[in-house]
C-alpha cells in the first residue's frame, strides 16, 4: 500500500511539475491525495447506504452550516498532516520511472479517477431510485 501511495504522489508531483515551477507540486500531490482518499469515503458511504450520516446528511453528528465546514477542514489537514508524517517528499523524490512508465502510470491514474467518480454517480443513482 505504501508503494501504491508513493507512486501516486510521485505521478502527480510530477506531472504538476512539469507545468508549473513556481508552487509546491508536493502540496499539490498531497491535496489531490486527500481528495481522491474523500471521494473513497462517498463510494463507501453509498455502497452501505450510510449518506446520511455524511456532514449536511439528516442524521449527521455535526453541527449544521459552519461548523461542518471546519470539522472537513479539520479532517483534511490532520489527513495532510497524516501524510507528511509516513510519507516524506524526499521518499518521493527518490522514484525512478521512465517516459514510457509514467505515461502507463498518468492512464491508470485517469481511469481510476473517471471509474470512482463513475461509480458514485451510479451508487447515488442506484441508493435513490430503491429507496
Amino acid at each position: 500500500m505504501r508503494r501504491i501511495i508513493l507512486t501516486y504522489l510521485f505521478l502527480v508531483s510530477e506531472r504538476s511539475r512539469r507545468r508549473d515551477k513556481n508552487h509546491s507540486a508536493y502540496a499539490q500531490a498531497e491535496t489531490s491525495l486527500v481528495i481522491v482518499l474523500l471521494l473513497h469515503m462517498f463510494l463507501f458511504c453509498f455502497m452501505f447506504d450510510l449518506v446520511e450520516y455524511l456532514p449536511y446528511g439528516e442524521k449527521s453528528i455535526l453541527p449544521s452550516g459552519f461548523g461542518t465546514e471546519l470539522s472537513i477542514m479539520a479532517v483534511a489537514v490532520l489527513v495532510i498532516i497524516l501524510i507528511n508524517i509516513f510519507f516524506k517528499e524526499e521518499d518521493v523524490l527518490k522514484i525512478q520511472m521512465g517516459e514510457r512508465e509514467k505515461r502507463r502510470g498518468y492512464i491508470i491514474l485517469m481511469v481510476y479517477v473517471v471509474l470512482l467518480f463513475a461509480s458514485i454517480i451510479i451508487l447515488a443513482f442506484w441508493n435513490k431510485s430503491h429507496q
